[in-house]
């Protein structure tokens, strides 16, 4: 099981604490080039949540609502001005980008759901 899909029971298996829905979620802007069949996505962070400012963030997700995934994709997000980036490769047959970003201490987990990108799949 994910640790982005545990909802309160529990430590996550990746040892980070979760939001538990409370705290405030931090915002996301994306671009999605489909020909290179990939996203970039721009992380702000919420104010107060992370603990320790200028930690790395980690993107933590799946594709298509996870369906069929038994990884969970996990890539840094670089520090950009007041946001954090990272470049997702994309497959053809996805229908969303769904994750968290965490900084080894904490998740945002979108106010106790999952960010989402939706794309339509190319063919």
């Amino acid at each position: 099981s994910s640790p982005l899909r545990t909802r309160g029971g529990g430590p996550s298996p990746l040892g980070l604490a979760m939001s538990d829905g409370k705290e405030p979620a931090g915002s996301i802007k994306h671009d999605y080039e489909a020909g290179a069949a990939k996203v970039t996505i721009r992380y702000t962070a919420p104010k107060a949540f992370f603990e320790f400012e200028g930690l790395p963030m980690m993107f933590m997700g799946g594709y298509s609502g996870w369906d069929g995934v038994t990884q969970e994709l996990v890539a840094p997000m670089l520090p950009e001005k007041e946001h954090y980036v990272a470049v997702i490769q994309v497959p053809k047959n996805a229908t969303s980008l769904d994750f968290a970003v965490g900084d080894g201490e904490k998740i945002d987990y979108n106010n106790g759901d999952l960010y989402k990108i939706p794309f339509v799949p190319s063919v």
